[in-house]
């Protein structure tokens, strides 16, 4: 590293700090600004509620034993053991509770932006203007979407934590060549690749990083010479890196959605940088708006603020270029890294949902981090760096000197008004997350379904979009989504009375609307099934969906009866006389084959229907109940 012997009562740049404050003040307004950030996180998060994967993950959780097969399974193409380990312990023992849920995720937060003020201040020392940076890292906007999506933060949390931890440890690898640190980065890297496999970056941004503090000679030949000197730490970090993605490979499908189109792929690199990136830059967004995956919300920065921040990128780029040795180098690695982001989200999701998740925050949350690191060394030297600064800069260094206090205090103002407008920013998400009709569904389903008497049986339907979307398909049924609670009735595969769960998570007697079988030839039976098949023609084809299906048939006793609908066949037990009997069936077709397994059992169906499942009757208008209840 391009440093003397770093120590830490260095005095303060009075170039670039606003305020001179002692080191040990800096470290506790530091960690002051990190538990406020905890503080504002757990605030926002008990305001949102689960939606979509949660409900996946959870299901998935109550599901499966807590082993090895369990932690490195495929996880919607994530490989992510150490948040499967965060997900079985709340899913077995504190089933869709979302407050412990926020909570561990809160406590990993703070792990985190601990790991970023010792890694900066490992870098730069305990001088006011790291302030700058860590206020960036906690409050800036990039980081919230993936925080208040539960799933999300699952991952990127944790790999910021071990971002951050594997960058310090590499610090300290530059400056005293212990191993003890070397094993560290290795450490930390793993630690962040089991939370998310993007991880793999760290090794390239590690490299990039040392690419700029030890500068010597050219760029190009410093590269080389980057390699040489740290070889070995090199090779450790690639075949560690090399092992998770051969694992990778082997435990997840990596089918994807058709490549996106050029125009396409330009789009999404144009709005990745140019509304979403940059308006963050400014304490933006300000504005949020519905994403265009439906699963999150999107930037909608004012023009004013994205004209501004805009501004403010270009003057900040040209003077940190023309004052700070080594600043271009900076920028490339800044820009490699969120190349890199931007080309893993082409090639992971611009296929199937297109540009418009250039502007979901929650795929650049680590590039917070590196912006950070950034903007600490525009403003900063490295601990022991003695020669920061460009010569040409002198003058303008000489006017700040000269003019210390104004600049100090100016430095003062405009952090603070990024601050207050970054948080403005996150309060309108929280708020936006608040609406969530998930929240009424099973807070209201986990009440109503622990009241009914234990011998109610219910039929698997799907949950309402809002609370898992229906390309979930099966998890998106009432069996999965309330798997996890213990206190609730059966989910059976054919019931006798029809019950289901509305929109609000009433439970409330149900009916079944849809299409209905032709009439039968037989006067008196309608359609005969003995021996053999029958074919029932319904009034109309249906197309392929999770139907609910309701036969109304009379039988000369108990036996079991297969009905088939397209490829997809179900057995359902029948009773002894008149009776109705309800079940799913998920298929397409224009006619349902019946077969009695019981030789010499005659069974009359006399209707079937086959349609969508609905309440009966408005349960809000004539106060329904559960059954069970009065």
């Amino acid at each position: 590293m391009t440093t003397a012997n770093p120590t830490e009562t260095q005095p303060p740049d009075h170039v670039h700090s606003w305020l001179v404050l002692a080191p040990r003040t800096v470290w506790r307004v530091g960690l002051g600004l990190v538990i406020l950030q905890a503080v504002l996180r757990l605030l926002m998060g008990l305001g949102a509620y689960f939606t979509q994967d949660d409900f996946v993950f959870y299901t998935l959780g109550a599901s499966e034993p807590f082993d090895l097969a369990y932690l490195f399974q495929d996880r919607g193409n994530h490989l992510m053991p150490a948040g499967q380990a965060i997900v079985w312990p709340l899913a077995n023992y504190l089933p869709l509770e979302h407050g412990p849920a926020v909570l561990v995720m809160v406590l990993v937060q703070l792990l985190a932006s601990l790991a970023v003020l010792g890694l900066l201040r490992e870098l730069f020392g305990r001088r006011t203007a790291i302030l700058a940076p860590l206020s960036f890292y906690l409050f800036g906007a990039l980081t919230l979407p993936a925080f208040l999506w539960w799933a999300a933060s699952l991952n990127s949390i944790g790999l910021q934590l071990g971002m951050a931890l594997a960058i310090r440890c590499h610090v300290r690898w530059l400056r005293n060549r212990r191993w003890r640190a070397a094993l560290g980065t290795c450490l930390a890297t793993l630690l962040g690749l089991a939370f998310f496999e993007k991880a793999v970056l760290i090794v390239p941004l590690l490299f990039g990083l040392t690419w700029v503090l030890e500068r010597e000679h050219g760029a190009i030949r410093d590269l080389w010479r980057v390699f040489r000197r740290h070889w070995v730490l090199w090779v450790a970090l690639l075949a560690e890196v090399g092992a998770w993605i051969g694992l990778y490979l082997h435990q997840v499908s990596t089918e994807y959605a058709a490549g996106p189109t050029t125009g396409v792929a330009a789009d999404l690199v144009l709005d990745s940088v140019a509304l979403g990136v940059v308006p963050a830059t400014s304490s933006g967004p300000w504005a949020w708006t519905p994403a265009v995956s439906l699963l999150g919300y999107a930037p909608a920065p004012p023009t004013l603020l994205l004209l501004a921040s805009w501004v403010g990128l270009v003057l900040f780029g040209a003077l940190s270029l023309a004052c700070r040795r080594g600043m271009g180098r900076m920028w490339v690695v800044a820009a490699g890294y969120l190349a890199a982001d931007i080309a893993l989200l082409v090639w992971g999701r611009a296929g199937a949902f297109g540009a418009g998740v250039a502007l979901e925050y929650r795929y650049y949350a680590d590039f917070s981090l590196v912006l950070a690191l950034l903007i600490g060394y525009a403003l900063l030297p490295v601990r022991g760096e003695t020669e920061a600064w460009r010569a040409e800069s002198a003058g303008l260094r000489a006017w700040l000197r000269r003019n210390a206090d104004t600049s100090r205090a100016i430095g003062w103002v405009v952090l603070v008004l990024w601050c207050v407008g970054a948080v403005w920013s996150s309060i309108v998400l929280a708020e936006a997350w608040r609406t969530n009709d998930a929240r009424v569904y099973i807070e209201t389903a986990k009440r109503e379904l622990a009241s009914l008497p234990r011998e109610t049986q219910l039929l698997d339907e799907p949950v309402p979009g809002a609370v898992v979307l229906a390309w979930f398909t099966p998890y998106n049924g009432t069996s999965y989504v309330l798997r996890p609670l213990q206190d609730r009735p059966e989910f059976v595969q054919s019931v006798t009375e029809l019950w289901t769960i509305t929109p609000k998570g009433r439970v409330v007697p149900g009916e079944v609307v849809g299409i209905r079988s032709k009439p039968g030839p037989n006067s008196g039976c309608g359609w005969a099934v003995t021996n053999g098949t029958t074919s029932i023609p319904l009034d109309r084809p249906v197309f392929e969906w999770n139907w609910t299906v309701k036969v109304g048939y009379l039988a000369g006793a108990d036996t079991v009866a297969t009905f088939t609908l397209g490829d997809t066949s179900v057995e359902v037990p029948l009773t002894r006389g008149l009776h109705d009997v309800y079940f799913a069936l998920a298929d397409v077709g224009s006619t349902i084959e019946v077969s009695v397994e019981t030789p010499g059992v005659g069974v009359c169906i006399d209707r079937i229907d086959v349609g969508n499942r609905q309440a009966a009757a408005d349960p809000d208008a004539v106060g329904l109940s559960p059954p069970g209840q009065p």
